[in-house]
């Protein structure tokens, strides 16, 4: 599979394209393959994308009144 997506967009991010891991690296940090920014090439190497945002975010509905609005 080459990509996934999930979500929605609030926010966009992406990494680098990563191959393995930095040699010698204790907490197995990602080693990325190309430094470009303006293109993702999956060829290169693995490319993570974080799309989306949490509902905490938003503020919560109102109360204006306890009456139900009329059917349309």
């Amino acid at each position: 599979m080459d990509l996934v997506l999930c979500g929605h967009e609030h926010n966009y991010e992406r990494s680098l394209a990563v191959r393995g891991v930095v040699t010698g690296s204790e907490t197995l940090t990602p080693n990325p393959v190309s430094g470009a920014t303006e293109s993702i090439d999956t060829g290169l190497g693995t490319v993570h994308m974080i799309l989306g945002g949490a509902e905490a975010s938003r503020a919560p509905p109102t109360r204006t009144s306890s009456r139900t609005a009329p059917p349309r």
